[in-house]
């Protein structure tokens, strides 16, 4: 009796644990994706084509809104063609929310092209658990994609090829197609979302594995791009959906700048954020000239890492002007503070432009300098220059070279943040001649805020030795953090396995004022899966610091590590404890398994 009573009782605490564990694992996941909307009543027009007969059961449409839908009755397109594959029991009604927005920019911007968007009814079918269903769909969007661009045959500016949109495994397809198609030119843009292009999770029949056998390799005409939407994907892990191939773009949605956030299965459709990145790379790769989609590969990937990747607020079409000597209009003031960390702040706006001067020295401490601008809407806002022409008191610059291509768009919960950080000793060696960094302000009436932060590169570079597998550690990193820091590194060589699982947390010991903002990025060297997490008056939860992918084989001299960007108005404890959510690391562990 008391053998089982023992018995009972291991099994509660193990069943009590259970309980707690999968209730935290549930509600672990932030849910931050903004709704997209859509402005007119939506319609789709039938679009006929040869295989109609052989598959009654799938459908092309024309998607269209309001007063825009009597030239598509009419067959009469004259955009940039987009075809939209739905996945697994998907539907055609699933391309309303990236069509829309789309118009929406056209109309808001007066944009001189636009995208026409089609879809594919595949009849709901369950193709990521039933094989023979995928070759059925490929043949089907095979022939749709040609049906597209007959459409276009009568115009003087018919579009030479399709880009292609596919949502899990209408990615799959979409890259299968891609992989087949006797010109592979016709698709120029391959853009798949929560797609399990490398394997599906779990092979359940032959024909499915058949299907990814035969290979996954996008073309060099095309430029396939894969999006993940992170932990809050529970049907489809994010490293499922990276083909670790040279030829392809991928990133998790948590790695987007001015997105952040992280998107289940389905969301990702209409996350607005992720919406609006890929529309906004979707317009950047047509040509102005042609209104059709720039036949160069380069520019294309360029373009996408730009939007996807790293962001500096630039407009990306003029990135080449961004390296030659530019006039500098020194008007306003000039103004040069000594003070090795310190804040500028507009809290009214400014009626007049203001320029800060950071000056570059050889001296020790004066290595590296971090510049964050909170609320600043200048797009060409720091330069590298020398400052050799008397003005008063002062010298100022007549002369430099932009420095806004090396900033970043960095995460925020509120107002926009651009981030610079630059190696003053490079720039002297680059820029022989340069004696300052400046960055202004323009004429406003928004509040804008500057922190400048200069200091020595190993000071604020801290190894963080990680216990690898279980333990109970509770360790402080760092007791104190220098006064006014705006900056830190914490460099994660043990990070190694996606079933490793920290929490990182930064505690303010001390604010000057109430309102205070920092946020922790860690940052995966060998991917593109960046993750992002805040710490304000408001949310004090730790930051979860664990891996989407384990770490590969040719990234074993890289490490992975935290950038900490603080309010430099208050002093931070920072440390780090070792997270006992078992079920979370089960739910890392599924995929491996299986």
């Amino acid at each position: 009796m008391g053998k089982l009573s023992a018995f009972l009782l291991i099994c509660f605490i193990f069943t009590f644990g259970y309980g707690i564990g999968l209730i935290n694992f549930i509600t672990d996941f932030e849910d931050k994706c903004e709704m997209t909307y859509i402005y007119e009543y939506p319609q789709f027009v039938r679009v006929s084509h040869h295989l109609d007969e052989k598959f009654p059961k799938y459908a092309l449409f024309a998607y269209s809104e309001g007063r825009f839908t009597s030239e598509v009755r009419n067959m009469h397109f004259t955009g940039i063609p987009v075809l939209f594959i739905p996945g697994n029991a998907g539907s055609h009604k699933q391309v309303r929310s990236l069509s829309s927005i789309a118009l929406r920019k056209m109309l808001s911007n007066g944009i001189p092209y636009h995208f026409d968007y089609f879809t594919l009814d595949l009849n709901g079918e369950l193709s990521g658990v039933y094989g023979p269903l995928l070759f059925d769909q490929l043949e089907y969007v095979n022939s749709s994609l040609y049906r597209i661009l007959d459409l276009y045959k009568g115009n003087d500016n018919k579009p030479e090829s399709v880009v292609l949109i596919g949502h899990s495994m209408g990615g799959v397809i979409a890259v299968k197609l891609a992989c087949q198609i006797s010109n592979p030119s016709l698709i120029s843009v391959l853009i798949t979302l929560a797609s399990p292009l490398s394997r599906p999770p779990i092979f359940l029949d032959y024909h499915t594995k058949k299907f990814y056998d035969e290979g996954l390799i996008a073309p060099e005409e095309t430029s396939l791009i894969s999006l993940s939407g992170g932990y809050n994907d529970f049907l489809i892990p994010s490293f499922l959906n990276n083909l670790k191939s040279s030829k392809s773009l991928y990133a998790v949605t948590t790695t987007i700048p001015r997105a952040w956030v992280e998107a289940n299965h389905v969301q990702i459709l209409w996350c607005k954020q992720v919406v609006l990145t890929i529309t906004r790379a979707l317009f950047d790769i047509v040509s102005v000239k042609k209104k059709q989609i720039s036949n160069s590969t380069t520019y294309r990937d360029k373009v996408f890492h730009h939007h996807l990747i790293d962001n500096s607020g630039i407009n990306i079409r003029y990135w080449n002007s961004y390296e030659a000597l530019v006039h500098i209009n020194h008007k306003g003031q000039w103004i040069e503070n000594i003070q090795k960390q310190y804040s500028v702040k507009h809290l009214q706006g400014v009626r007049e432009a203001h320029w800060y001067m950071v000056k570059m020295n050889s001296l020790p401490g004066y290595e590296m300098v971090s510049v964050l601008a909170i609320n600043l809407e200048t797009v060409d806002w720091v330069f590298v220059c020398n400052a050799y022409v008397p003005k008063g008191p002062s010298k100022v610059c007549v002369e430099g070279y932009h420095l806004t291509q090396y900033s970043h768009m960095a995460p925020s919960v509120k107002y926009k943040r651009r981030y610079l950080q630059m190696n003053m000793y490079e720039l002297r060696r680059n820029y022989s001649e340069a004696t300052h960094i400046v960055f202004r302000v323009l004429p406003t009436n928004e509040p804008i805020i500057f922190h400048v932060d200069t200091y020595d590169n190993n000071e604020r570079n801290i190894s963080v030795e990680l216990p690898k597998w279980w333990s109970f550690e509770n360790r402080v990193i760092i007791h104190n953090t220098a006064e006014n820091a705006v900056h830190y590194n914490l460099i994660l060589p043990q990070l190694e396995h996606i079933i490793q699982y920290y929490q990182l947390y930064i505690h303010p010991t001390y604010c000057s004022k109430d309102y205070h903002h920092a946020s922790a990025s860690l940052i995966v060297p060998w991917s593109h899966e960046t993750y992002h997490s805040y710490v304000t008056n408001v949310d004090k939860k730790p930051a979860n610091i664990r891996l989407y992918s384990s770490k590969p084989a040719y990234a074993k001299d890289l490490s992975a590590y935290i950038r900490i960007i603080l309010e430099p108005s208050c002093s931070y404890r920072i440390r780090y404890a070792v997270s006992c959510n078992i079920i979370s690391r089960i739910y890392s562990l599924r995929t491996i398994i299986f």
